[in-house]
């Protein structure tokens, strides 16, 4: 006899818009949490033909309960579902469904759904207690206190746990406020930074991301992202650096020092090994420090939408299963995936970017000026997408799956979050040079660096100008020059990596930042000179960037590969008071801003480099006379 299927329907109307009320209600972790679900723990057991089944474990009113959960499904700012088939416990299976509609009013009408079975006795009368009231009630406020927090009307958008501050932890936050303060930071920022640490729930202090939280509170990022550092070494937060997979983009292992970061890492939900890099795939997060807080971290779901924000849509095709549906998309790259189709063999499937795993995907451009809305997505031996442009805004996708077993796909966005604090960004801060200098790889290990620039200084002249001012004062101005040119790097947001007798090495993550510091930079030596005239400093600057590798050397994090040779070898084309560009610096967008705004003059011209074969297009760069101040 087949079991009595339970279902419930509810709507709710809320004032606030579907798109700002999404990020909120598809967050499954948090509402799962706020709602009274209990803790889950999970195992991925690999699948064969690609992945990994998931299965989540858990205990509610004492009775242990055990299912395997498919793969979420979802269309952004539209739907999403989940679906349980249970091994144990009172349920046989259970499926929920949220759908958002926009009302003509600008607010949303919020439809839930859901359906279960029994699976035994409990089953029966547990359904319409649990479900049909309990969490109808609670689902209830749960969506309304998110929706008053959209109007501005609730301080936090979930109701969850909130360890208090201990007594000893205060003292500490007091004591590491005025250390703050005495390191310069802003007493606002610090202030919300105490606030944070001292009133945010739980779930909001185990991963904290320092341009996120700087976006939320109006500050400057780099600024923010020092004071969390200075935070962390005040003792308030720790650091760490999550190894994110370049498919799911989950932070699936964690290391509390760069020590022990590894330039390869295992996903268990994709399945799959990748290359680590410092530039994408690994950011630093921060957590209060347990002597402030004892927060504690639990999980209570895993497939949510906004585990993966930059996932739009994805969803199951049965066999043979065709399906039109509607999203709304802005301009960038696309791809749409179907990991059961990539090309198996006996060997582990490593990647390094998303880009080099082409098998079983397809790239999708949206384009502000395209002449189609219009599109056909088909899986078949690969995945096939006609047209590969389309326009921005809202576009239908027909969806076929003409392979003999169901499919899961998904379309992804290419770029990144902004908002990720990488690696490559951290480690090319001064401020963390500083303040965390010990902090290197283990000898030995190597992590590639997607893209960084690098500009090497030397000082024209040095040994003459010993000869013709002396020893000491000749020591002296060598010594000057050094402070103008850490605080040039510094203050555009890049980081000392070493000197070598006269020179210097310095890494920057944004070209434009690069060449602002050597416009600083070279208008500070003019300053100088004009103070000191017996002895002019002469600097040569060159800077390139491109893809080297992150290794530590002298127990210093340190960069090397053929981007870092050209960069040292442009320095030698500099004849002095100017820098060299490479033409992958010059040519950068922000770059090129910079120099038609700024006081600069530039000229074309070619060298043969040592080491280098082919002739390359560089770019000179001085400062206009009048830039020289009084």
């Amino acid at each position: 006899m087949t079991a009595m299927t339970f279902h419930y329907r509810w709507q709710w109307s809320l004032r606030s818009e579907v798109e700002r009320l999404w990020p909120y209600v598809s967050d499954t972790e948090r509402f799962n949490a706020a709602t009274g679900a209990p803790p889950i723990t999970y195992t991925e057991e690999p699948l064969a033909e690609g992945g990994s089944r998931r299965i989540a474990h858990t205990r509610m009113y004492g009775v242990p309960i055990v299912w395997e959960e498919a793969p979420f499904q979802w269309i952004r700012h539209q739907e999403v579902s989940e679906t349980h088939q249970y091994r144990t416990g009172p349920l046989a299976w259970f499926k929920m469904q949220l759908r958002l509609s926009p009302r003509a009013d600008g607010g949303t009408q919020l439809t839930y759904e859901v359906w279960a079975q029994p699976a035994n006795v409990l089953g029966y009368p547990g359904i319409p207690i649990q479900i049909g009231i309990i969490s109808r009630m609670r689902f209830e406020r749960a969506f309304q206190q998110i929706d008053e927090f959209i109007q501005a009307r609730k301080p936090q958008p979930f109701q969850t746990r909130h360890t208090p501050v201990s007594a000893a932890g205060q003292v500490r936050l007091d004591e590491a406020a005025r250390q703050l303060g005495n390191a310069g930071h802003e007493s606002k920022f610090i202030k919300r930074l105490i606030d944070h640490i001292r009133s945010a729930p739980d779930d909001q202090l185990s991963r904290m991301r320092a341009f996120a939280l700087a976006d939320q509170w109006g500050m400057d990022r780099y600024k923010a992202l020092e004071l969390f550092l200075g935070a962390t070494r005040a003792g308030l937060l720790d650091l760490s650096w999550d190894m994110l997979c370049p498919e799911c983009r989950g932070a699936k292992q964690q290391a509390h020092s760069l020590h022990d970061v590894s330039h390869a890492a295992h996903c268990p939900s994709c399945n799959i090994d990748y290359e680590v890099d410092f530039a994408r795939s690994v950011e630093a997060t921060f957590q209060v420090n347990p002597s402030i807080r004892q927060v504690t971290r639990e999980e209570f779901c895993m497939g949510s939408p906004q585990n993966t924000p930059h996932t739009q849509v994805q969803q199951t095709l049965m066999p043979g299963e065709s399906r039109v549906i509607h999203v709304a998309l802005k301009p960038g790259r696309y791809r749409w995936v179907a990991p059961q189709l990539a090309t198996k063999s006996d060997e582990p499937h490593t990647i390094n970017s998303v880009e080099q795993a082409m098998h079983g995907q397809a790239l999708l451009k949206v384009r502000a000026r395209a002449y189609v809305n219009a599109c056909t997505v088909t899986f078949g031996h690969n995945v096939q997408v006609q047209p590969e442009d389309i326009m921005a805004g809202e576009s239908a996708f027909t969806l076929k799956n003409e392979t003999d077993k169901p499919l899961l796909v998904s379309l992804s966005q290419i770029e990144w979050s902004d908002q990720s604090t990488t690696a490559a960004e951290v480690t090319s801060l001064q401020a963390f040079r500083d303040l965390f200098s010990s902090e290197a790889l283990r000898p030995g290990e190597s992590i590639s660096v997607a893209g960084l620039t690098i500009l090497f200084t030397d000082l024209k002249g040095s040994t003459a100008m010993y000869r013709s001012i002396g020893d000491a004062l000749a020591f002296r101005r060598v010594m000057d020059h050094f402070t103008i040119l850490r605080d040039g790097v510094a203050r555009n947001h890049g980081a000392l990596v070493k000197t070598i007798g006269d020179a210097i090495m310095a890494v920057f993550t944004d070209p434009a930042n690069a060449v602002a510091a050597g416009l600083d930079i070279l208008s500070a030596i003019q300053t100088y000179n004009s103070e000191n005239p017996d002895a002019p400093l002469i600097l040569k600057m060159g800077i390139h960037q491109g893809a080297c590798i992150a290794v530590t050397l002298n127990e210093r994090l340190d960069y090397f590969g053929s981007v870092v040779n050209l960069a040292a070898r442009l320095e030698g084309q500099s004849r002095g008071g100017d820098m060299v560009l490479s033409e992958a610096v010059a040519a950068d967008p922000g770059v090129q801003t910079l120099l038609q705004v700024g006081n600069a003059a530039s000229e074309s011209f070619t060298a043969t480099l040592k080491g280098f074969e082919d002739t390359v297009s560089l770019h000179r760069v001085t400062l206009e006379r009048e830039s020289v101040k009084a």
